[in-house]
């Protein structure tokens, strides 16, 4: 039976997906899709190092000590400033996601064994694995018994399969060591997991290092939870051509892999690698952080996902939601701090809330001609990307995009680049290197250092097709080869196609003129300045213009709840995961 309709839908060229932004499920209408949430893994009631993803205040290194949970409530009891702790209640809603209730500075008492955490509003007293939540107010105390079942790895680390559990949703396989991590093959490749204790692959970073989970005879379908526990370590060397390479080599049919750290990675295999998995078809990708380094001799190489690929007789959707990588991103062609590649129009999907801080490059003379590369993703056809940002430096002998290398249609919204961008001969744009069919970019804005040596846009690179680009703003550097030439740069879109008669659709988006030498550029480099904006004024000559939220493009930002204005800088998004 398909799932309820949602109260509204996003149509996009060729598909479309029911939609709910801002919580963890995207849901396709009549799919296989799974939820992330292996039982309750964040109820140990012990000291974490781990972020918890549903704590509005949650920040890496942040160190909770209790967290417990109710059928409909959850709280986070973490350490704070001055020996207080902050007491963090949250309730689920209608959809199943939780939403903050309360947040309380309360301070810590050891009453006859039992710890207590209380202000005049709020009182959480544990006693071993039980938790009892009161609430206090005028109209009487609101009380829940809350579930702390903690689960010890201690003496189950070389138990086989697995530290326990029976694969299930509500009593997944445990894992809490490398080597039943490397158990998840054949048979297991559909059950449920949870981590449950830091892993460190070392012991498996010899030869051609580790063996990725799932291939394309035999994919990964299951549902891993990382528990936010760290896996470390990830080496792999593969010489095998078309082979995927990561930590999963191939996952699809639903599969879901959330709450993972991957860090410190070393990867050089031949074709789509990626940190957390090689290939994927059908998945979602819930808070996974990647570092390291990742290297594709020849194409589809990323920062998390190596490539998109339709399999035959599947359907090929994904989200990738609150995720982020900071890993340096190397591949001959189609090469992304995230995505390296999303394979035609057969592959639909959602990037969320996610970002990216490594160096991505298509320009490595020792791997040959350098094709596409993008911050976030380096190609990708009808992809809704929102509330996302990289801070990556791009680079390709071709064509390069602060967030996109190259895009076929769907829609960039309430997203921002800020580094540099080069491309050594073909498009560099601050958010897209060159767009093809009608790409959508809206309420989004770059900050990068542009260079090419054919042609730079602020925006857009290269204009193929006819684009629309609506209430954006560039404040960065543009340059092409020999310095500034206004002949293929423009303030928003350095060059396009004119044999398509079909314009560049370009409406309330302005450019910063930084310096007098950039002041005779175009909107669209090799058309007339005043093509930008009907009132004439796609220019502005003083770059806070862009720093508040009232003049245009700004004043139809949402500034309550997306971004939040700065009067010494240009705008952030609010809660990037």
């Amino acid at each position: 039976m398909c799932a309820e309709k949602l109260p509204f839908e996003i149509r996009w060229p060729r598909f479309w997906l029911p939609v709910v932004f801002g919580t963890v499920f995207l849901l396709f209408a009549c799919s296989p899709f799974k939820t992330t949430g292996n039982g309750e893994p964040y109820s140990g009631v012990q000291d974490s190092e781990r972020v918890d993803s549903d704590d509005p205040f949650a920040f890496p290194g942040k160190t909770y000590e209790l967290k417990a949970v109710s059928e409909n409530r959850k709280t986070l009891v973490s350490y704070h400033e001055e020996g207080l702790h902050q007491t963090v209640v949250l309730e689920k809603d209608y959809t199943g996601q939780y939403r903050l209730l309360s947040s309380e500075q309360t301070i810590k008492k050891n009453i006859n064994g039992t710890r207590v955490y209380e202000n005049d509003k709020v009182k959480v007293s544990v006693s071993d694995d039980e938790a009892t939540l009161e609430i206090l107010s005028q109209d009487g105390t609101d009380a829940h018994q809350l579930r702390a079942n903690q689960f010890e790895c201690a003496g189950l680390e070389h138990r086989v399969p697995f530290a326990g559990g029976e694969g299930t949703q509500a009593n997944p396989f445990k894992i809490c060591s490398a080597e039943q991590l490397n158990n998840i093959r054949g048979s297991y490749l559909g059950a449920y997991y949870v981590l449950w204790r830091n892993v460190d692959l070392a012991a498996y970073s010899l030869g051609a290092g580790w063996d990725p989970i799932g291939n394309s005879i035999t994919p990964f379908h299951g549902n891993f939870d990382g528990n936010l526990f760290q896996i470390s370590n990830l080496k792999i060397y593969k010489h095998i051509a078309w082979e995927p390479a990561g930590l999963f080599g191939v996952v699809t049919s639903g599969g879901v892999l959330s709450n993972m750290r991957i860090f410190d990675v070393d990867l050089n295999s031949q074709s789509e690698v990626g940190a957390l998995v090689g290939r994927l078809a059908h998945a979602q990708i819930l808070n996974v952080h990647t570092t390291g380094s990742v290297r594709a001799r020849d194409a589809w190489a990323g920062g998390a996902i190596g490539r998109v690929k339709n399999v035959e007789d599947s359907t090929c959707r994904y989200l990738i939601y609150r995720s982020s990588s900071s890993a340096n991103v190397t591949a001959a062609n189609q090469v992304g701090g995230l995505i390296g590649s999303v394979d035609n129009g057969a592959c639909s999907g959602v990037i969320d809330n996610s970002n990216t801080s490594g160096l991505v490059s298509a320009a490595d003379s020792s791997i040959g001609n350098g094709m596409i590369a993008g911050g976030l993703a380096g190609i990708i056809y009808n992809a809704k990307i929102t509330n996302s940002f990289s801070t990556s430096t791009v680079s390709a002998n071709s064509n390069a995009g602060g967030l996109l290398g190259a895009a076929h249609g769907g829609e960039i919204e309430n997203s921002f680049h800020s580094g540099s961008v080069t491309a050594y001969s073909g498009g560099a744009g601050g958010i897209l290197g060159i767009a093809f069919d009608d790409t959508v970019i809206n309420r989004s804005y770059a900050s990068s250092s542009i260079f090419s040596e054919y042609a730079a846009g602020g925006i857009v690179g290269l204009a193929l097709y006819n684009p629309s680009i609506a209430n954006s703003f560039f404040a960065g550097d543009l340059s092409r080869e020999g310095g500034v030439d206004d002949t293929f740069v423009g303030g928003i879109v350095g060059f396009k196609d004119l044999n398509d008669i079909r314009p560049v659709n370009i409406e309330n988006s302005y450019w910063a003129r930084i310096n007098a030498a950039l002041g005779s550029i175009n909107c669209v480099g090799n058309l007339a300045s005043d093509f930008c904006d009907p009132q004439g004024a796609d220019e502005r000559a003083n770059i806070s213009d862009f720093y508040g939220s009232t003049a245009a493009p700004l004043d139809t930002w949402d500034f309550s709840s997306v971004w939040e204005s700065r009067d010494d800088g240009l705008p952030l998004l609010r809660k990037v995961y």
